[in-house]
């Protein structure tokens, strides 16, 4: 079967390009022609892409702004350097179709999924980008799906509810990885199909997947890796403090998350090499559950913390949740228990998609 991944695969942001990557690879695995659809979304490609003119350059010039010439030229540097990390990996890793945009979605799959991560947040278009809730041409018999689709109910509150309904009767199931916003929409909306918590493929993709996954920015020496995904606006500088706390108890240095430095290749191996993990993305979390790093999960008190506490409740791992306000003891963690509870939710993840791609 011919499936098409729509997704925001090509954000300037490593969870972003693991979760298309690990998706893919679980859809291979089961045996099928798997093509992630290149969709250039704008606002995606704004934000994480910007474009930098000539004209632009000229106009600072002109007007004698010589900071800002170079701050223009620097940024401009930064980020080409990011831009070649992440077109690097999508062009070895990621089997694309033809670059399309919202009028130009490839017809010739048999089914679409749409998901993970968030293509159904509000926050991150500033609107609900209808390619993502199946608003384009496809052949008649072509079904749409959703799997670990990410937002929060705050997004969805700020979407139209004849919107979300109307679309989400084109899906022949509908998966979120949020349990808390699976139970919201069950109760809030009249749907044809039940909406399923389902976790993110990076954790039901097969291990072996990362094995090629190697980084030269590995130090020989151990280290704490920190990946703070937002900054805690109450206190910039807290999470480094943190940092430097929990490494100053465990003997060890810090290495922390840089887009100019690292690529996603990058990201994961020192992930599985590090002496513990601290950080407040969703990603970090999951690829230290993946590898059993000591992982120190930073709880800011903000409305972003609900996309890795939901994980962390969900598979019993509450006690990886660590206040910032508060400095970090170190633990003893076990990973048995959470393995267990990891493994049963792949396969119940993985039974999901065989019915529902199956299913004709």
């Amino acid at each position: 079967m011919k499936i098409g991944i729509l997704t925001v695969h090509r954000a300037i942001n490593v969870g972003a390009v693991l979760q298309c990557y690990a998706l893919q690879e679980v859809l291979k695995s089961l045996g099928h022609d798997v093509w992630v659809i290149n969709y250039q979304q704008s606002e995606v490609e704004s934000s994480n892409r910007p474009h930098y003119s000539f004209s632009k350059l000229l106009s600072l010039l002109f007007h004698g702004h010589l900071r800002s010439v170079y701050n223009y030229h620097n940024d401009k540097k930064n980020q080409i350097k990011k831009n070649n990390n992440f077109n690097k990996f999508l062009t070895e890793y990621l089997h694309c179709t033809s670059i399309c945009n919202i009028d130009s979605i490839p017809s010739d799959f048999d089914v679409y999924v749409i998901g993970s991560d968030q293509v159904w947040n509000w926050n991150i278009f500033k609107h609900q980008d209808p390619i993502f809730w199946g608003k384009f041409y496809r052949k008649d018999n072509a079904r749409i799906i959703s799997y670990a689709a990410s937002t929060s109910i705050d997004s969805l509150n700020k979407t139209e509810k004849e919107f979300i309904e109307k679309s989400l009767r084109q899906f022949s199931l509908i998966s979120v990885r949020e349990r808390t916003v699976a139970e919201y929409m069950n109760n809030s909306y009249t749907l044809t199909h039940k909406v399923e918590s389902h976790i993110d493929p990076t954790l039901i993709a097969p291990m072996s997947i990362w094995d090629s996954f190697k980084s030269e920015f590995v130090p020989d020496e151990p280290y704490i890796f920190v990946y703070a995904a937002r900054p805690y606006k109450l206190n910039p500088k807290l999470v480094k403090q943190r940092a430097e706390e929990l490494a100053n108890k465990i003997g060890c240095k810090v290495v922390y998350m840089s887009y100019l430095l690292y690529a996603p290749v990058d990201y994961v191996a020192l992930i599985r090499n590090a002496s513990a993990v601290i950080t407040s993305s969703f990603h970090g979390v999951a690829f230290s559950l993946i590898f059993n790093r000591p992982l120190y999960a930073l709880a800011y008190g903000d409305e972003q913390d609900y996309r890795y506490m939901d994980l962390l409740q969900s598979l019993d791992a509450v006690d990886r949740i660590f206040p910032i306000q508060n400095e970090i003891k170190v633990t003893e963690q076990e990973y048995s228990h959470i393995n267990k509870i990891i493994k049963n939710k792949t396969r119940e993840s993985l039974e999901y998609i065989k019915i529902v791609i199956s299913n004709d």
